[in-house]
């Protein structure tokens, strides 16, 4: 299923709460909020055509371990992600300091109409970095902040696809594998997805969460889609071995625990919903644990993003 849509006033009151929990974290909590606000207030905007997929592709796709579509699948609303990119580059100018010049040198940029959002945001999303080390290079723009600027500025539409393709996947189903033979008459799915990759997108998991049942999901980097997958073996790459998992937590933030596979190398957080006595919103919660990821790639070990 797709993560509900939060409202403004919910994402105000969560990082108001989350500055007084972790002050450490108060100017990026700051920025980052208003760049949620902005991108939720844009998917009010948007107008999208769904994307039909045959359910005889669907049936394929899903024999085969495939998620639904590539990335570059996902419709863009290229106006309202126009509009979003340069609100975001005027947010970064005001409450992000280590962004202030590049955002006012993509803005100058902008302003001179040198910059084609619509090949920046397509080859952004398809993850094609020669294209914006080329247009960094040359209107001398650092490629990271337009990469930034850019994936953000598509996350609404991408997002709202994501909610409409969803419809695909019935997440209620008890089943512990995926299975085609679970295909229905309308075309949708009854899956639990056995992958350690999204099954709208195929993009690695930013997150991980155990639901108020104690059933574990994982949160996609992209399209914000989230799954349920087993409670036994890595959620990434799949092994059962136990002695190759370990997790680790702190006691004074027992919401959080950090799973960490010597299998594939890589971890994963997770925020445990039985212990967080708030709302749960993935992209604050990932922003605020910071200090996990450090913690982690200490011990020798990648993110899956």
């Amino acid at each position: 299923m797709s993560m509900y849509r939060t409202t403004l006033e919910q994402i105000e009151k969560r990082a108001s709460l989350l500055k007084k929990l972790r002050p450490a974290y108060e100017e990026i909590i700051d920025f980052y909020s208003a760049i949620f606000t902005a991108q939720e207030a844009s998917k009010l905007e948007l107008d999208l055509e769904p994307i039909i997929i045959d359910p005889n592709v669907i049936k394929i796709k899903v024999e085969s371990g495939m998620p639904l579509i590539s990335p570059y699948q996902f419709t863009i609303d290229f106006k309202h992600a126009k509009e979003l990119f340069l609100k975001l580059c005027k947010i970064a100018e005001g409450k992000a300091p280590k962004l202030k010049i590049d955002a006012e040198n993509i803005i100058s940029a902008l302003s001179k109409n040198s910059l084609d959002l619509d090949k920046i945001f397509r080859t952004t999303i398809e993850k094609e970095q020669k294209y914006l080390k080329e247009v960094g290079s040359l209107l001398n723009l650092n490629e990271d902040a337009l990469n930034f600027f850019a994936l953000a500025a598509v996350a609404p539409s991408i997002q709202t696809c994501s909610v409409q393709l969803s419809h695909y996947i019935n997440p209620n189903s008890p089943s512990d594998s995926l299975s085609a033979k679970s295909l229905s008459s309308n075309g949708n799915l009854e899956v639990v997805w056995k992958h350690g990759y999204c099954p709208i997108c195929g993009s690695p998991p930013q997150l991980g969460f155990f639901s108020q049942d104690g059933e574990k999901h994982l949160v996609c980097s992209l399209c914000m889609h989230f799954w349920k997958v087993s409670r036994m073996g890595c959620s990434l790459c799949q092994n059962q071995d136990k002695e190759k998992h370990q997790y680790f937590f702190n006691e004074e933030e027992k919401e959080y625990r950090v799973y960490l596979c010597s299998s594939c190398g890589k971890y994963l957080k997770f925020v445990d919903l039985r212990e967080l006595a708030r709302d749960f919103y993935p992209p604050i919660e990932q922003l605020c644990t910071l200090h996990l990821d450090m913690q982690a790639t200490e011990q020798g070990y990648s993110s899956a993003v």
